[in-house]
């Protein structure tokens, strides 16, 4: 990713900034998917213990990953 962002540069500012940002929104689509699946899961059953496998499984729990 980091040679795609500096090639994009050479294009101009704008390009570099469209760029940066659909980078930034590729990072967080699978965390938004798999909190509307357990919403959505929760939902139709209406068992909380549904929604809290799906999120605790996914690393949803506010740790830091940088030790």
């Amino acid at each position: 990713p980091v040679q795609d962002v500096a090639d994009s540069c050479r294009t101009g500012v704008a390009t570099n900034v469209i760029f940066g940002l659909a980078l930034g929104y590729k990072s967080v689509i699978i965390p938004i998917f798999a909190i509307v699946v357990a919403i959505y899961c929760y939902e139709m059953t209406s068992s909380p213990v549904i929604l809290l496998v799906i999120l605790s499984t996914s690393g949803f729990h506010g740790q830091s990953s940088t030790r």
